[in-house]
């Protein structure tokens, strides 16, 4: 099982793969699975849901940077311009 995902293969070799609901996921194993596997009529591993890639999570921080440069650039702009009116030379 990985994920919502339960794949196998049964006693006359046919192999299946079915989407488990939301419902059922989080007590799969205990309320369905875990008297067969202790009695040993069944094989069972599981796996973690597979993350997110790394350059995925980085995205809202990327986002947030770029944001913040933006705003600085603006910022510096403005300063820039009311200084140039007012005649502000740098010496």
């Amino acid at each position: 099982m990985v994920g919502n995902i339960a794949q196998g293969k049964l006693e006359d070799g046919t192999q299946f793969r079915t989407l488990l609901p939301q419902e059922v996921r989080g007590n799969f194993y205990e309320y369905y699975l875990k008297d067969l596997v202790d009695s040993k009529k069944i094989s069972y591993s599981g796996e973690d849901e597979p993350g997110r890639p790394w350059y995925i999570e980085m995205l809202p921080t990327f986002f947030n940077v770029i944001c913040f440069c933006n705003i600085l650039v603006c910022f510096y702009a403005t300063i820039s311009r009311r200084r140039r009116r007012q005649g502000y030379v740098l010496r």
